[in-house]
């Protein structure tokens, strides 16, 4: 088994959801890493790490643990929460050392993490999260202002070895909005994350623009959109030219045409 990376920046995955009664005057933070952990094992192989939860106030947070499953919508965003139907989820897998946990002001807590991967398993690429949520706190002030903040750890477990299958279903330019999109499928059970770029080519060959594709997975089974804002009206007898790389080594290139069809619909 072999850990292959992990984003160890702090950003926030799912959401945080602040409760307004009143006006706000405090803040609760929440630090979490790493975000994101890859790994590659094998049917039957348990691995276990961990993870470091920090209270970034300077007030006692209760924080309550839970296993997610997870997609990214047609806005890009991805969703966390108990999708039952959710394919190639390692929610069932994941376990962590603990679900309720009290943070001091500035406190880092360890929490373990251990993946148990069925004996009978199939390969592919399997994905799930731990989320971190803060209970609602009221301030001193007593105006009822509450705020929970939840960060997310998301995990993805490989098993076998990938075979990538990648379409490109539609280019096109998005009605009333300065932007294109890219409908890509994922028709295999390996997820991928491709790495390009759409370029709009002027009709002299000329590149006008150069619009790099967000850095987000295209899990297996799933269609998956991609938006990319545009500086300037694409024009009749423009292409738009989709390159990218999915991690085979090998470069995928789309293409299609700005008709006045295509433009007549904005």
């Amino acid at each position: 088994m072999q850990r292959l990376s992990q984003l160890h920046t702090q950003f926030v995955l799912a959401a945080v959801v602040a409760l307004f009664a009143g006006s706000a005057r405090g803040q609760i933070g929440l630090g979490l890493s790493p975000m994101r952990v890859e790994l590659a094992l094998d049917p039957g192989a348990s691995y276990t790490d961990s993870l470091q939860l920090t209270n970034e106030t300077a007030a006692n947070v209760h924080v309550r643990a839970e296993l997610l499953d997870f997609f990214i919508d047609t806005n890009e965003d991805p969703q966390f929460g108990i999708y039952p139907n959710e394919g190639h989820s390692c929610r069932e897998f994941l376990r962590v050392s603990s679900t309720d946990i009290d943070l001091r002001p500035n406190q880092q807590q360890t929490i373990r993490y251990t993946i148990r991967i069925p004996a009978e398993i199939g390969a592919g690429s399997y994905h799930c999260a731990a989320g971190f949520t803060t209970q609602a706190i009221p301030n001193v002030a007593g105006s009822g202002l509450a705020m929970n903040v939840r960060m997310v750890a998301s995990f993805y477990v490989t098993i076998g070895m990938p075979q990538y299958k990648v379409q490109v279903k539609e280019i096109a330019l998005e009605s009333g909005r300065h932007r294109a999109f890219c409908l890509l499928t994922n028709p295999g059970e390996f997820a991928w994350r491709p790495s390009g770029a759409l370029d709009v080519v002027g009709a002299d060959g000329a590149v006008r623009e150069h619009v790099a594709l967000r850095s987000i997975p295209v899990l297996p089974r799933r269609d998956q959109n991609f938006l990319l804002p545009l500086k300037d009206e694409p024009r009749r007898g423009d292409v738009l030219r989709l390159r990218m790389e999915v991690g085979n080594g090998e470069i995928e290139e789309a293409r299609v045409d700005v008709s006045e069809q295509m433009l007549s619909r904005r």
